[in-house]
C-alpha cells in the first residue's frame, strides 16, 4: 500500500484523493438507499396480530417516522437497523425518518442521491461518472429535516424540491440554506409566521425563567 503511495507524484495523489472522495460519497448514498429498502421490507404488513387481527399493547406497532406521503414501518425495524449499523437506536430512527422523507417526498433530490450511489463502485471508470452531480448525504438529510420540521405537505415539499435541488452543489452550503429557508417560507408563509411566534414565546419563557412560588 505505502509503496504504491511512494510511487505517486502530486497529480497521482490528487487523482486518488478525488476518486476516493467519489467512492465515499457513493457509499454514503448507497447506505441511504439500503435504509429505505430496509424500511420497505418492514412495512405495517409484517406487524403481528392476534387471532382477531388486533395489535395489542406490548406488541410491535406500525409507526410513521416521516411526514405526509411516507409509509408506516414496524417499530422493531429500527432496533434491528441500529444493530446492523452499530449506532444508537435514536440514530437509526432518525436515519429511517430522513430516508423515507427523501425517498417519498423530493423526487428530484432522490434521483440525485440514487445517481450518487452509483459512484460507490471502486473500479468505476471516471468517464462513466460524467454528468453525475453528487450530493452529500448529510446535506440531503438536513434538507429533508427542514421540510419535515416545517410540516410541509407532500405537494409543498415537492415544490421546494423543484426550486432548490438544482442549486445544491452550485452554491456554498450557507447560501443554499438561506435559499431553502426562503422557499419553505414562500410555500407556506402562514406556518412560518406561526413558528416564528412560537419561537419568540419559547425564548421569552426561557429568559423570564419559571414562575416563583409564594
Amino acid at each position: 500500500m505505502f509503496e504504491v503511495l511512494d510511487a505517486m507524484d502530486a497529480q497521482g495523489v490528487a487523482d486518488a484523493l478525488d476518486a476516493n472522495h467519489r467512492v465515499v460519497l457513493g457509499r454514503q448514498a448507497f447506505e441511504l438507499l439500503l435504509v429505505a429498502g430496509w424500511a420497505d421490507l418492514h412495512g405495517p404488513e409484517v406487524v403481528r396480530r392476534d387471532g382477531l387481527g388486533r395489535v395489542l399493547p406490548g406488541m410491535e406497532q406500525a409507526k410513521v417516522y416521516g411526514v405526509a406521503g411516507t409509509p408506516e414501518v414496524g417499530e422493531f425495524a429500527t432496533a434491528e437497523l441500529a444493530l446492523l449499523l452499530g449506532v444508537p437506536p435514536l440514530t437509526a430512527d432518525n436515519l429511517v425518518r430522513d430516508g423515507l422523507d427523501l425517498r417519498h417526498r423530493p423526487p428530484v433530490l432522490w434521483a440525485r442521491i440514487a445517481a450518487t450511489a452509483t459512484l460507490a463502485e471502486v473500479d468505476l471508470d471516471p468517464r462513466d461518472a460524467d454528468g453525475i452531480e453528487p450530493v452529500e448525504v448529510w446535506q440531503a438529510r438536513k434538507i429533508a429535516f427542514a421540510c419535515h420540521s416545517a410540516g410541509l405537505s407532500l405537494e409543498q415539499a415537492r415544490w421546494v424540491d423543484e426550486v432548490t435541488t438544482p442549486l445544491l452543489g452550485q452554491l456554498t452550503w450557507g447560501r443554499f440554506q438561506r435559499i431553502l429557508e426562503a422557499a419553505i417560507i414562500e410555500v407556506d408563509p402562514g406556518a412560518a409566521e406561526a413558528r416564528a411566534r412560537a419561537d419568540a414565546l419559547r425564548q421569552h419563557v426561557t429568559l423570564a425563567g419559571p414562575p416563583r412560588s409564594g
